[in-house]
């Protein structure tokens, strides 16, 4: 394990991690906006028109895909969050490695 101290004043500050999204991320939340927005039109239309059965289809879809988005984004969140975001694993490609960077890497003692 590391011999990490904390700051003596650090309760008192708190830290933010910025990270930059890529474009194809950004284009895909909105195509997951939108889908929902039309999916939940669509099912709030069939109710109002009295077609029950494709009201219930799309208010099924549209709750499949919002909780499949919700999952995912929770997914992220924690796993940037995770102390081992930045470790090198055992089957980790050479690829891999070169992702990582050696200054933000923690060192850890293996016991075997």
């Amino acid at each position: 394990m590391s011999d990490h101290k904390p700051h003596p004043a650090s309760p008192d500050y708190f830290f933010l991690r910025i990270r930059r999204r890529p474009c194809a991320s950004w284009m895909a939340w909105f195509l997951w906006l939108v889908a929902l927005a039309i999916l939940l039109e669509f099912s709030l239309a069939s109710f109002a028109e009295r077609e029950v059965q494709p009201g219930v289809v799309a208010g099924g879809m549209f709750l499949v895909l919002l909780m499949a988005g919700l999952t995912i984004e929770i997914t992220k969140i924690i796993e940037s969050r995770s102390v081992y975001r930045d470790v090198v694993h055992q089957d980790a490609t050479e690829q891999d490695i070169v992702r990582a960077s050696d200054a933000d890497m923690d060192v850890m003692d293996v016991e075997e």
